[in-house]
Order: C-alpha cells, then sequence, then structure tokens
C-alpha cells in the first residue's frame, strides 16, 4: 500500500529526476552540436572554446538538481554519509556522460564532487502531519531568527485533518535592510488560500486531501498556481510562523550554515519518524570539477555551485 509520505517523497524524487534527465538530454544535443561544428576546420576550435560555458552551465544545472535531490532522500544521515552519497551519484552522472561520448567518439567529459571542499548548510524538517508550531506548543515563534540565509521552504498542508479558515502567516525578513515578505495560507476546502502581503489571492487545489506548496519560490506542486514567495526577499535570514486553530502540516526549510543565527529546532533528526521538529544536514554550496578532453579543446573547471540560490 503506498502511503501519503511515500508518494509525496515519490512525486519530489521524480520531479528531481525527470529535470536531470532534461539537462542530461541537452547536454547531449549540445556536444553532437560541437562535434559537427569542429567538422568545418580552423573554426572549430574557436567555436568549441565558445561552447565551454554551456557545457559547464548544463553540467552546474545538473549537479544542483542531484544534490537537490539526495539533500532532501534521507534525515537521519551525517555529513560524511550524505557526501559520500552525493559523491557516489555524481560518478554514475560523470560514467553516463562519459559513456555516451564514447560513442560519437568526440568529446570526453568527467565531473568530480569535492565533499571536503563543499560546505554545508541545515534542513529543518517536520516529517509527520502535525500543528506548525515549536516544541513548546507556541504557534507564534522563530524558526530562524537572522545569519543564515533561508534558500528552501516546502509545505504540505494536510487538508483533511485541519479546518476550513485555518491559517499560516509566513514572513520572511532580511535583518540587515529590514525588508519582508509574508505569505498567509488559508485552508479552503480540499485546497488553500495563499495571499502574499499586499498581492492578489491564489487558489492551490489540493490532491488526496493534501496540498504540496513552494513557499520559497512561490509556486503549488499540486497545482498550477503562483505567487510572490519568500525567495523573492534578497537575503532572507529570519522565518516568523503564526499559524492558529488547528493548522496541520509537514514542511521542510533548507539554511545556509551561520554562526549568528538562533534556532528554536536544536535536536537531530534519527530513525523513524517524530512528529516534532529536527534538523539534518544539507549540501549548501558543491564543489564541482569538470573536464573536458578533445582534439581541440582540454580545460578543467573547479567551481562552488551554491545548491539553492543559483550562486557561484
Amino acid at each position: 500500500m503506498v502511503t501519503q509520505n511515500n508518494r509525496g517523497r515519490a512525486q519530489l524524487i521524480l520531479v528531481g529526476a525527470l529535470l536531470l534527465a532534461t539537462v542530461i538530454l541537452g547536454l547531449s544535443m549540445l556536444l553532437n552540436s560541437m562535434l559537427l561544428t569542429g567538422a568545418t576546420g580552423d573554426t572549430g576550435a574557436t567555436a568549441a572554446i565558445e561552447e565551454t560555458d554551456f557545457v559547464d552551465y548544463d553540467v552546474e544545472m545538473s549537479m544542483r538538481e542531484l544534490v537537490v535531490r539526495l539533500n532532501h532522500e534521507e534525515r537521519n544521515r551525517t555529513p560524511e554519509e550524505l557526501g559520500a552519497v552525493v559523491a557516489t551519484e555524481t560518478d554514475h552522472f560523470s560514467r553516463a556522460l562519459a559513456e555516451a561520448r564514447a560513442r560519437s567518439g568526440s568529446v570526453a567529459i568527467a565531473v568530480e564532487y569535492n565533499n571536503s571542499s563543499s560546505s554545508f548548510g541545515r534542513r529543518i524538517v517536520q516529517a509527520e502531519n502535525a500543528d506548525i508550531s515549536d516544541s513548546g506548543g507556541s504557534r507564534d515563534w522563530d524558526l530562524i531568527d537572522g545569519g543564515g540565509r533561508v534558500g528552501w521552504f516546502s509545505l504540505s498542508v494536510n487538508t483533511t485533518a485541519s479546518q476550513d479558515g485555518d491559517t499560516l502567516v509566513v514572513e520572511a525578513i532580511n535583518q540587515s535592510s529590514g525588508d519582508d515578505v509574508s505569505v498567509t495560507l488559508d485552508v479552503n476546502g480540499t485546497g488553500v488560500d495563499v495571499t502574499p502581503g499586499g498581492g492578489t489571492t491564489e487558489y492551490c487545489e489540493g490532491e488526496r486531501g493534501r496540498v504540496l506548496i513552494d513557499v520559497y519560490a512561490g509556486r503549488g506542486f499540486t497545482d498550477d498556481c503562483g505567487f510572490t514567495g519568500i525567495g523573492s526577499l534578497d537575503w532572507p535570514d529570519t522565518l516568523k510562523f503564526d499559524a492558529n486553530d488547528e493548522f496541520v502540516g509537514k514542511y521542510a526549510v533548507v539554511v545556509s550554515e551561520s554562526t549568528t543565527q538562533v534556532e528554536s529546532v536544536t535536536d537531530p533528526c534519527g530513525p523513524g519518524v517524530d512528529p516534532d521538529p529536527c534538523r539534518a544536514p544539507a549540501i549548501w554550496e558543491a564543489n564541482v570539477t569538470t573536464s573536458v578532453q578533445s582534439n581541440t579543446v582540454s580545460y578543467q573547471n573547479t567551481a562552488n555551485l551554491t545548491v539553492y540560490t543559483n550562486d557561484r
């Protein structure tokens, strides 16, 4: 029997896998075009050099999708265990690219993930349907208070366990500038009314008693709804929750590491499912080396890829 937890998790993994497959296909097409360009003679080297930026971009986008998927796959891995899994999957990804190029006999590409040169943040998870409250039962509380940067916030609202009119207000703040973005979520039948501060209300329809929402990007996973998410704020470093009545759901928030931030969730995640929020490691910045070798081009590029913000 497929549980709601497994179904939600499978959907997220499937989205990441499909995106990854799409990027790999695009990369293969790009490299084939490089091969055809190289056949024109002296202009082939120039064209191949110009295309290296596109190769880097496609590999970086693929790696970001890969790391996000693995960051959210399990809750009870140590940073070392998570890094080992990412290194293994990166090796599989690299081998697939190498085999594709070997068949065409044109360009050789290798991708390597370097865990010791990468940096970790934290993933704060409430994996069980429960009230959106802190460990003391307060529904008006600060999940994160300054320092690190929020880069991910997914929310699964259980409309079956909640009642019409149950509300959650999310406020993200940049403490340096004082700017803020708020999002209000109101349970409405089988869906949720989502209203950004000063914006227009959007209805996000649910599926089988739940509504899966990307509060950071401002879109629905289970419905084609869009709104101004907290990611529109430059460097959100504080995240406040204010829930009334019995607003029930699950959530995951990823924040970068900082020595100055204050978090209300301090317990590490362990085996099993606990209704209380817990903390798990997440790779925030992945150190990735891409090597390209052909008859006309040979180079190696190492980049620190910020997984959740597309910075480099």
